[in-house]
């Protein structure tokens, strides 16, 4: 089983014909209340190798600091009534930050102690390259965030859409502009890592074109237990996390 936490509620478009054909392997939740949707995860009889795909964790760490039972923000009141916290005036509103960083880790943690695989979404930004110090393209996340997401992480790729034609050193065409690229080996400017045998990593490219789920597996040569793909908005992230049921309907 595949459960499905939305948590932008933007991004659904391109799937929405998946959700609906395949609602015996999805199931929707509704990230935008975490509250009810972290209680219907705790609930779960998980079973080995079901699939969590969180979409994106970005949004679902937004969504937890502006949660009412955080800051106390009712549907009837302004949210003016807390611009001390909104601007970071209120020191107490820091922990808030950190609870939510804690509470969605400790939940995703639990999940895949009981055997789930857990498929992490998430927009980019700048973030400290820890094997150079210096600033690379990773996650979307705060600091501290991004630290625990990468420490809980079994694997992490960049997923982006090709600006230009690529072309091999002989000026052959590899694959036209427009065509969606996965980096799975890390560089000076892109954050990535993998946990793979021996061999794997040594026959490991340094990207898939056109990825998808099905291809991931196979050139790791297994199923992350936790896997982390980020990229630009419109990257196709989401299609790109449910694209074993394209892969099926094209068969």
């Amino acid at each position: 089983m595949i459960y499905y936490l939305d948590c932008d509620q933007n991004g659904t478009d391109s799937i929405q014909d998946i959700l609906e054909a395949h609602t015996k392997e999805i199931t929707y939740l509704d990230g935008g209340n975490f509250e009810r949707a972290d209680s219907e995860l705790a609930k779960l009889s998980v079973a080995k190798g079901d699939l969590l795909i969180v979409d994106t964790i970005s949004g679902l760490g937004a969504t937890l600091r502006r949660n009412a039972k955080f800051i106390g923000l009712t549907d009837d009141m302004s949210v003016w009534a807390f611009k001390e916290k909104w601007l970071g005036g209120d020191k107490n509103y820091l922990t808030v930050y950190d609870m939510a960083e804690q509470m969605i880790m400790e939940r995703l943690k639990s999940l895949k102690n009981k055997g789930m695989n857990i498929l992490v979404l998430a927009h980019e930004n700048k973030q400290t390259n820890e094997r150079t110090g210096e600033d690379a393209i990773g996650p979307e996340l705060p600091p501290a965030f991004y630290r625990r997401l990468n420490e809980a992480c079994s694997d992490m790729f960049r997923l982006s859409v090709l600006l230009d034609d690529k072309m091999d050193s002989e000026g052959k065409l590899i694959a036209k502009a427009g065509r969606r690229v996965l980096k799975l080996k890390p560089t000076k400017e892109i954050i990535a890592k993998y946990h793979v045998r021996l061999e794997v990593a040594k026959a490991l490219p340094e990207e898939i074109i056109e990825p998808t789920i099905p291809k991931i597996h196979r050139k790791l040569g297994k199923v992350p237990s936790f896997m982390c793909i980020y990229g630009p908005p419109g990257a196709g992230k989401t299609t790109l996390s449910l694209s074993q049921f394209l892969d099926m309907e094209k068969k």
